[in-house]
């Protein structure tokens, strides 16, 4: 049996998307037309997550193994979907580069759903746009093989910590956003700031008590994004 793996302290970007209202979408829409988009909501997902980790040389750099088709973990990277919601980690090491990768996915991801077959009938049938949102932290996580998992002969260690909570957090918070519902915690704006080259702008802070909790945590929207590398996302009638 594999050695078990020691706990491993590493700061991962969080990056969640989630479709808002889905389970007010659900409650109007039959099992078969909800299951019809989550399908493509989840194609169009994973698309865009396997391109993006191969441009960033995520898929070069580490080891990739699956878990059915939905889930992969690599040495630098880990990412799922699950129903309506999307969740990627990235550790490279780089916490600039993580960050600025994760709200590139970010803007791809939202550009590809609110231009999706599903998006476009709704909008004809019903004048109704059904958006995401999205929410990027970064924080100190524990990479591990859990003792269960380990027990169940899955050795392939997987990230926790109280860091993808907060990411979860400004995501929801997200969905009350003005712009692009795309919200970043306050650390991932101060990193983003630090790049010269990265071409976006933010709202004023918000401060957002965690329920049930004293913790108090900085969020702001993103309100300007520009960048190239969005343009292979725009169906041809808008780039």
């Amino acid at each position: 049996m594999a050695e078990e793996p020691k706990n491993n302290e590493i700061r991962a970007t969080v990056l969640f998307v989630d479709i808002i209202n889905s389970t007010g979408i659900s409650g109007v829409q039959d099992p078969v037309s909800y299951n019809r988009m989550l399908t493509e909501y989840q194609a169009l997902v994973f698309d865009a997550i396997a391109d993006h980790l191969q441009q960033y040389r995520y898929a070069e750099r580490g080891r990739m193994a699956g878990r059915g088709t939905d889930l992969k973990i690599g040495e630098d990277y880990e990412w799922d979907i699950e129903g309506d919601e999307a969740r990627i980690f990235f550790y490279s090491e780089n916490p600039e580069y993580d960050v600025r990768s994760a709200l590139q996915l970010a803007i791809k991801m939202k550009l590809i759903w609110l231009t999706s077959d599903f998006n476009y009938a709704a909008f004809e049938d019903k004048g109704l746009l059904f958006d995401v949102g999205i929410g990027v932290h970064c924080g100190k996580v524990i990479r591990e093989a859990k003792d269960w998992r380990v027990r169940s002969r899955e050795v392939v260690p997987r990230i926790d910590g109280f860091a993808i909570n907060i990411g979860k957090k400004v995501e929801g918070f997200s969905r009350a956003g003005q712009m692009f519902k795309v919200c970043v915690s306050g650390n991932v704006r101060s990193i983003l700031e630090q790049s010269r080259s990265f071409a976006s702008k933010f709202s004023s802070d918000k401060q957002q008590k965690l329920r049930d909790s004293a913790i108090t945590i900085t969020i702001f929207e993103v309100v300007s994004f520009l960048d190239h590398e969005v343009f292979a996302y725009l169906p041809p009638n808008l780039e």
